[in-house]
């Protein structure tokens, strides 16, 4: 019997790069015994989508149906000791397809685990998420929902999968608490890998000979102008695009490419929003004690240090969203001219490619200094 760890996020808490660690190292990791399965990167997405019945902004990827059973069918087949399931999606099942995804495990002994970040670092992180994905709530909008007793849809939708208290009382119903782990997430300025170290001295993970750098680009940081550029972009398109192209041209290219000004100011907690930060971020720390789960790292980084930081206005000016606007059209730009270039040299290269082949007898490259070396 293996013992499954059905890592179920939280979002924006370094999930993105514990996958993408696992799904490079994953024929390294079946020789100590750990099967990551799957033979597409997403599979473990396509998998949750498909226990929860939920596609991602109304998209069916075609390889969904089917995918939570295959991966099951897999990880009860597997003979090693351990078994690894990671996907953020997780943290919004309910109860009952909580219970129905161990059920499909067994009988191998699942652990649930969840990776947690201060509050101060996901609520700015998430809103730049939910801007990605094509929603047009503004950062301020944003923070006075999450406050709110009854919040709207991207209130709930945070809260859905960043409560740990509410998310690991949905699987505590269908894991004893003793299989319930809580993995927080180090402070900014920790070492670079104690994420990942943590989460091998919880899996039983042998961190040695896995290579941590095979990794793609992960989840890139805007700055609040340019995630409020997005924004803009986004209500002007709304309805325009289907999620793939959505996907393809403004989550990947243009936030990946463009709209990538490390100087811009970041998007932080505004002084006058910090109070029920704290206050909901001491209460959680609380309850989550109470309870008694195994936590790997401390609770105590799950209640963010304000004091020291700037303030911010959620709302950035109308001349800072125009300079971002300025900078993305130069990138733009640039990109474009630098595709002509390549584009046009590679169509000379095949010419004189073609020329030389019809000159028998000549020289295969030209001399030096010669107009067949010039671009």
């Amino acid at each position: 019997m293996s013992r499954v760890f059905l890592h179920v996020g939280a979002p924006k808490t370094g999930t993105t790069f514990l996958q993408e660690v696992l799904w490079s190292n994953r024929s390294a990791l079946a020789r100590q015994g750990a099967l990551y399965w799957g033979n597409d990167p997403g599979a473990h997405f396509y998998a949750a989508q498909d226990l929860r019945g939920r596609y991602f902004r109304g998209h069916r990827h075609p390889q969904v149906p089917g995918a939570w059973d295959r991966l099951a069918g897999a990880v009860r087949e597997w003979s090693g000791p351990t078994a690894l399931v990671s996907h953020e999606i997780l943290a919004g099942c309910d109860a009952d397809e909580a219970q129905r995804a161990v059920e499909s495990l067994r009988p191998h002994e699942v652990h649930v685990v969840y990776t947690a970040r201060d509050l101060a670092r996901q609520i700015p992180a998430m809103w730049q998420e939910s801007v990605k994905n094509g929603r047009v709530v503004s950062y301020s909008r944003y923070l006075q929902t999450l406050r709110s007793d009854d919040p709207a849809l991207v209130g709930r939708i945070f809260w859905r999968t960043q409560d740990a208290v509410d998310v690991l009382d949905r699987w505590a119903a269908a894991v004893p608490a003793e299989r319930i782990h809580l993995l927080t997430v180090p402070p900014g300025g920790a070492a670079p890998g104690l994420l990942w170290e943590r989460f091998c001295s919880l899996t039983g993970l042998d961190p040695s000979g896995l290579d941590l750098t095979a990794t793609g680009n992960g989840n890139v940081s805007l700055g609040l102008a340019e995630g409020e550029l997005l924004r803009r972009v986004n209500r002007r398109l709304q309805g325009e695009l289907s999620w793939p192209e959505h996907e393809e041209l403004l989550k990947n290219f243009l936030t990946r490419s463009v709209l990538t000004n490390p100087a811009s100011a970041r998007a932080g907690i505004p002084a006058s929003e910090r109070d029920w930060v704290l206050e909901r971020s001491r209460a959680q720390v609380g309850e989550l004690r109470a309870r008694g789960y195994d936590v790997v790292g401390s609770l105590d980084e799950l209640v963010p240090d304000l004091g020291r930081e700037p303030d911010v206005d959620p709302d950035p000016s109308a001349d800072e969203v125009l300079d971002a606007a300025v900078d993305a059209l130069a990138v733009l730009l640039t990109e474009h001219v630098g595709t002509r270039r390549s584009r046009t040299t590679a169509r000379l290269r095949r010419w004189g490619s073609a020329l030389r082949a019809r000159l028998p007898g000549r020289p295969r490259t030209w001399p030096r200094g010669s107009v067949g070396r010039r671009r």
